[in-house]
């Protein structure tokens, strides 16, 4: 299965992109507050601006989406 990264998935536009997505691909969900998808086997809750945060996010994927 492809796996997919969404960076802001709590954001307008990521979280309907994350619910399209959800059914069709594996995803890894990152956004400050992500509590809207905690029914996704992967969904870290990560403050964006914070590089140490983010360098401790697995993008081990086939696509990044920002």
């Amino acid at each position: 299965m492809i796996k997919v990264a969404v960076l802001g998935a709590n954001g307008y536009i990521g979280k309907h992109f994350v619910k399209y997505l959800k059914d069709r691909f594996s995803i890894i969900a990152n956004s400050y507050d992500i509590s809207e998808f905690s029914d996704l086997p992967s969904y870290h809750c990560v403050d964006l601006t914070d590089k140490v945060a983010v360098d401790s996010i697995d993008l081990d994927v086939d696509y990044i989406f920002m």
